[in-house]
């Protein structure tokens, strides 16, 4: 390997552990809440990959050099148009090197099975710190980032997103390695399980269990294994039924984290369609928006309402949060590109080329973990997470040949029927749930969740 490959190799490692720590960290704009020093690293190691990185293995397409230089113009012309141009400027800088030097250090270092088995490993490794650092966290705050990150959601899809690596490993035919991957991902669901109850939010919980009954949906199971997995689903809707009830006893509808997201989907579109082409730039003010809004969530007030937009700022939803601040013009691209990759990776994970690594549901399920948390957290917005999205969305095109073949139809229909007797299955918990007497399904059930 040639000394400016290992050089490359070099610093896109050390920006994947400085992305996982967060340290160390240098203040480069005094004053700007930005991770700015993040940025300039992906930056870097972006533009040290498109000058070494380049091989005759990787062949960029046309449409993903232009959705890069759009989404770029379109977040630096909105920018310039902010009310608040040099927080913008910052912020857009920061997004777009992460999601840029992510994919495209993706698409020119992980091209060959080899590379790519050698980053699942080194992403076994960050996974296992971020572990460590979390429940150290919790043992001494009980909140998973006071070591790691500066926020639980922050943490909580790093820790998502860092899975695929163990996921990977669970396509070994390795019974230790498998046996490895079991205990990280374990101790993984504990972790961000653990941190939902303290912080009594269930968002990021409740994912890993959705993404689990869809993964089962791809495979053929045997009669003895169906019937376990069934069961255990069977027990859970119906447990999940008790603690909805017991948490719904103590609920805020006024609290801040429910009211300001549940109003933001009115509000977001309120100010999106006065500015459809640029936005109104990234962390721009939007109280003005305000004058002539009328409030929907009955449940704030409009000066209340008016605090949190000032402080926040943003929507607390990746999609809206584009479509305010960038335009619906960058929203329909990036999605756009998004649906089509994801779209492949589904079809990959019926019929995965023999031999290939990793499996393609290694990937989905992250990815698909990631964008479900993504409704409730402007993920993207933080390096970290910018990174090793789109890190995985690269290496969603490497996979397979070039042109994915159709899923056939057999497997589609078995692959349906199985998810629709899942369903059905759950939905036959939640009613003999809701049936039970609420001294059984909200006291005893709800109690031993929280507790």
């Amino acid at each position: 390997m040639p000394f400016q490959r290992i050089g490359l190799w070099v610093l896109f490692c050390a920006t994947c552990l400085q992305l996982t720590l967060l340290q160390p960290y240098v203040v480069v704009i005094p004053g700007e809440r930005t991770n700015v020093f993040s940025g300039l690293l992906c930056a870097v190691t972006l533009l040290v990959a498109l000058i070494f990185g380049r091989t005759e293995i990787v062949r960029p397409k046309l449409s993903e050099v232009v959705v890069s230089v759009a989404l770029t113009t379109l977040a630096f012309i909105g920018s310039l148009l902010s009310s608040a141009p040099a927080t913008s400027m910052a912020r857009a800088f920061v997004i777009m090197s992460a999601g840029l030097g992510g994919y495209w250090c993706s698409r020119l270092l992980l091209s060959t099975r080899e590379s790519r088995f050698f980053f699942q490993r080194f992403c076994l490794v960050l996974l296992g710190i971020a572990l460590v650092l979390a429940l150290a966290g919790l043992k001494v705050s009980g909140q998973i980032h006071w070591f790691i990150g500066s926020h639980w959601h922050q943490t909580a899809s790093l820790i998502i997103l860092l899975s695929f690596a163990p996921l990977a490993l669970l396509d070994s035919r390795s019974k230790p390695l498998i046996v490895l991957a079991v205990i990280m991902l374990s101790l993984s669901y504990v972790t961000l399980l653990v941190s939902g109850i303290n912080r009594g939010t269930k968002s990021v919980v409740v994912i890993p269990v959705i993404l689990l009954l869809m993964a089962a949906c791809w495979r053929k199971w045997s009669i003895r294994h169906s019937i376990l997995i069934l069961a255990v689903l069977f027990l859970v809707s119906i447990m999940a039924v008790g603690h909805l009830r017991f948490r719904a006893q103590g609920l805020d509808l006024q609290h801040e984290s429910l009211a300001y997201r549940a109003e933001n989907l009115f509000f977001s579109w309120h100010v999106a369609i006065q500015n459809p082409v640029f936005g109104i730039g990234l962390w721009a003010p939007r109280d003005r928006y305000l004058e002539d809004y009328d409030m929907t969530y009955p449940y704030v007030s409009k000066e209340t309402f008016t605090q949190w937009v000032r402080s926040l700022r943003t929507s607390e939803n990746t999609v809206l949060t584009f479509l305010v601040d960038l335009g619906f013009p960058f929203v329909i691209i990036y999605c756009g590109a998004l649906i089509a990759i994801v779209l492949r990776l589904v079809r990959l994970a019926f019929q995965p080329s023999p031999g290939n690594f990793p499996h393609p549901l290694a990937l989905l399920l992250p990815i698909a973990a990631a964008i479900l948390h993504f409704q409730v957290l402007d993920g993207l917005f933080h390096p970290q997470i910018g990174w090793f999205f789109h890190i995985l969305i690269g290496m969603a095109l490497v996979l397979g040949s070039h042109e994915v073949p159709r899923v056939a139809p057999e497997l589609k229909k078995a692959a349906f029927l199985r998810l629709t007797v899942a369903v059905a299955v759950c939905i036959l918990g939640l009613l003999v749930g809701m049936i039970l007497p609420r001294e059984v399904s909200s006291q005893f059930i709800g109690t031993y969740f929280v507790h």
